[in-house]
């Protein structure tokens, strides 16, 4: 079903994003069809995609996307669907992140500060663990937890640079917790194989790095789990 072009404003950022598509992307695209495509060529190819204002073109201009309408971001994907569809779901995972830190509480702005910039620009790609993992413990410390186990079902988890998981907690429930590839060590596959496993060796978590108000990610669930990458 094609989205229809409804506003002017809907009519430039499409079709300016479409020429970009055409000769920046799709060539990419074609040549690594049916491959891997690398990191670095994927991360040169979101910050471009990010000037046209994905994955930001809904997130408030305040905290750094463009303010569009969620018509508007639709329809920008697309068009880069129809390009990429690999392409394509790297940007919504960054999309999806993007939006649950975008709606965090007023407490936790540091988070909010410290990735959403770079997720909004391009630079940095954000995953999502769909389902609370079996067999992740994660013992409590005086300032944080260490965390063992493995967790499949990963949204961006072959990219992701900035990972959002659930971890239990001892009254059965679950927080979210922000963890990053360079700084605590978790590991996810790195082939294409579906669905990347990520495995977590004794990594250290800050309490600072947590949100234990599942509200504040629970309307980008639904979202997530049909982006099982």
């Amino acid at each position: 079903m094609k989205i229809p072009i409804t506003t002017d404003v809907q009519r430039l950022a499409v079709e300016s994003f479409r020429s970009f598509l055409a000769s920046e992307v799709a060539p990419v695209a074609r040549l690594f069809e049916g491959r891997s495509l690398p990191a670095l060529k994927l991360r040169e190819l979101t910050q471009g995609i990010a000037e046209f204002g994905l994955p930001g073109a809904s997130i408030a201009q305040a905290l750094g996307g463009m303010g569009l309408s969620a018509e508007t971001e639709a329809l920008l994907f697309e068009e880069l669907g129809a390009v990429s569809s690999v392409i394509a779901e790297c940007v919504l995972g960054n999309l999806l992140v993007a939006s649950a830190l975008a709606h965090l509480p007023p407490g936790r702005d540091a988070l909010r500060k410290r990735y959403l910039p770079g997720l909004l620009a391009g630079r940095g790609f954000g995953g999502f663990c769909v389902e609370q993992a079996q067999g992740i413990s994660a013992c409590p410390t005086d300032d944080g937890w260490v965390i063992n186990g493995n967790h499949q079902w990963i949204c961006n988890g072959r990219f992701a640079d900035v990972l959002i998981t659930p971890l239990p907690t001892d009254d059965g429930a679950c927080c979210y917790v922000v963890m990053e590839r360079e700084q605590h060590g978790y590991v996810s596959g790195s082939d294409a194989a579906f669905p990347p496993r990520m495995t977590l060796s004794n990594v250290r978590l800050s309490a600072d790095l947590s949100d234990a108000q599942k509200r504040s990610v629970a309307h980008v669930l639904a979202g997530i789990s049909a982006q099982r990458r």
